[in-house]
């Protein structure tokens, strides 16, 4: 594994976000719950954002290994 598995598997949990909007679409009556939901998601977007910003920087500093620095 590398920095660039890690970085697939970030933007592939990243889709959660996606996957949240997709179920308060229909809703719309229940605003309750899709204040909840909507609560979550920005909680999570906040959350991976600031993991992308960590990973960035990482890169940007080249504190992952290359396999070609072997």
């Amino acid at each position: 594994m590398d920095r660039f598995d890690l970085e697939e598997q970030i933007i592939t949990c990243w889709n959660i976000l996606d996957e949240l909007k997709m179920i308060i679409e229909p809703m719309e009556d229940n605003h309750i719950d899709r204040k909840r939901i909507e609560a979550v998601i920005e909680l999570y977007d906040m959350k991976f954002n600031h993991l992308w910003n960590i990973f960035s920087e990482l890169v940007e500093t080249k504190q992952f290994r290359s396999s070609f620095d072997e």
